[in-house]
């Protein structure tokens, strides 16, 4: 056998040569071991995919291995023969130790540094605490001194614990302190109001649209609440203590848009859902031991619809369907009972995308739309009736505001901030005062004597408006009251009845919840700060 071939093979006893190393994994583990004898060599780290070759490395210990998985190169964790290998390098050393103690005998014990203490120029001086006690007149105090009256009045009185006391209270009805405030007027003391919660509830999917509805059971019944869901589901929920609920099919995409009304322009009103996708959805909402909704009509509609109202906007007996959409379009549709189906009437196209809108009557008696645009400080007014005509208006006010017609029915933010809130009457602007941080949500009940415009902010304050031709001529509108909701909150809705004002919230985090303002608290508070 010739000499270069003695590395790579040899002859077995059939005379017929038989190769030192069957593949490529065996040379490499063979390599392996080599390199960890001779601790002269270079050392090896070795990327491979084969798990044959990675058992072998592995056998072998102190061999870095590496491997792709999940598109990533990972390192495989340390094997037993490696940690083998650990603990008997730590024998050894145990061994040392103790022959080096033989021979030198013992080491001297190191000294043990002292723990020092708190440097005194860092830490912050005591405070000695006031007493809310009032010393006898003549008496001294403690470090011997003469105790004197102040001006300001007597410890513990007005300044003293009976302020800390009152915050401690209003906190339970104040949002949180880091909440950017405002000045108030002079009558803000008396704006605290705790309302009645009556239903408080976590969805299984985030809400992606709500609206109250009507409840028919009997005169002054609380509401429905109608909430979308991300899944695509449509839910329902009553108000009162039977705690009755309902729900739909999921589509196939989050429901984006709910509205309430006749909608086919026939007796009784309907519930219309439309999905991300355009899916237009018709139910009839079944009252009794249990609510359930049950689906009338399907039709495949324009996507991208963010709201939809139904109402009466061209003054001829007729409902019609305005649908508001991300593309900076509106549109009107109205139930043709030949075709049976939603046939579009009217399209009108803004400049910039929609950041709010407003529904309802002007000063004039027309019903329009008045959108807001984002980062402008221009607003556009969509004429329903009439010429039709589209009119672009320029405002002093900050660019994150809605402005809203005098007689408004319908309020809604798209997912923005609003900094302030504008009504239009006369062709001059009255702003509602605000207190507290950005709004996240608002809405609009129009009453006979009134319209009440209810916001929340980003903290949680809910704020309670209301205006009409007394205070309508003021230049700033001070809120009614002001109460507590849920935090995070991004959906709201609200509806009113001869007794109360109801507001639903839904938050972020699939938490809902339904308050309710006695009509009476509000009619007296109005009366009181508009006289």
């Amino acid at each position: 056998m010739p000499m270069e071939n003695a590395l790579v093979g040899q002859m077995n006893e059939n005379n017929k040569w038989k190769p030192r190393f069957e593949g490529a994994g065996d040379c490499l583990s063979h390599l392996a071991r080599r390199a960890k004898k001779d601790k002269k060599k270079k050392k090896f780290i070795f990327a491979t995919q084969d798990p044959t070759l990675q058992d072998k490395l592995r056998a072998i210990g102190g061999i870095p291995i590496l491997y792709i998985a999940y598109k990533t190169v990972l390192l495989d964790p340390v094997s037993e023969a490696t940690k083998t290998e650990m603990e008997t390098e730590k024998g050894e050393l145990e061994t040392i130790r103790e022959l080096k103690k033989e021979l030198l005998g013992e080491e001297p014990e190191k000294k043990k540094r002292k723990k020092k203490g708190v440097n005194p120029l860092s830490c912050k001086k005591k405070v000695m605490k006031k007493s809310g006690v009032k010393p006898v007149e003549g008496t001294k105090t403690a470090n011997g001194k003469r105790r004197r009256r102040k001006k300001g009045g007597e410890t513990g009185g007005a300044g003293g614990g009976g302020g800390e006391e009152k915050m401690e209270t209003m906190s339970l009805l104040m949002p949180s302190p880091s909440a950017p405030s405002a000045p108030a007027p002079a009558q803000m003391g008396g704006l605290d109001f705790l309302p009645s919660v009556c239903l408080s509830t976590t969805l299984t999917h985030t809400c992606s649209a709500l609206l109250l509805i009507p409840s028919h059971t009997m005169v002054d019944a609380p509401p429905i609440v109608v909430c979308g869901k991300e899944n695509g589901e449509t839910v329902i929920f009553s108000t009162d203590f039977n705690q009755r609920f309902g729900k739909s099919e999921a589509c196939t995409s989050p429901i984006t848009a709910i509205a309430y009304g006749r909608a086919t322009n026939q007796t009784g009103s309907e519930l219309v859902t439309i999905s991300a996708d355009g899916q237009l959805t018709l139910f009839k909402v079944i009252e009794g031991a249990t609510l359930s909704l049950q689906p009338t009509f399907h039709q495949l509609m324009q996507a991208n619809i963010t709201a939809a109202v139904i109402a009466d906007v061209d003054r001829d007996g007729l409902m019609e369907l305005i649908v508001i959409m991300t593309d900076r379009v509106v549109r009107t549709f109205q139930w043709c009972t030949e075709s049976n189906r939603f046939l579009p009437r009217n399209k009108w196209e803004v400049p910039s995308h929609i950041a709010g809108v407003s529904i309802g009557e002007s000063a004039t008696r027309q019903y329009e739309a008045w959108l807001s645009q984002a980062g402008s400080r221009q607003y556009v007014a969509i004429r329903f009736s009439g010429d039709h005509s589209v009119t672009v208006c320029d405002s002093r006010m900050d660019a994150a505001t809605i402005f809203m017609p005098y007689r408004a029915d319908y309020v809604r933010t798209f997912g923005s901030l609003v900094t302030g809130i504008v009504v239009h009457v006369n062709q001059k602007e009255r702003r509602l005062r605000m207190i507290g941080g950005d709004i996240i949500g608002l809405g609009t009940v129009r009453l006979p004597s009134k319209v009440v415009v209810i916001t929340v902010d980003v903290n949680g304050l809910c704020l309670v408006y209301a205006y009409n031709e007394r205070n309508i001529k003021k230049m700033d509108i001070d809120p009614l009251m002001r109460m507590t909701v849920l935090k995070d909150t991004f959906h709201m809705a609200l509806i009113g009845t001869p007794a109360a004002i109801y507001v639903t919230v839904a938050t972020t985090r699939g938490r809902l919840a339904n308050y309710s303002i006695p009509m009476d608290t509000i009619d007296h508070r109005f009366s009181r700060f508009n006289t």
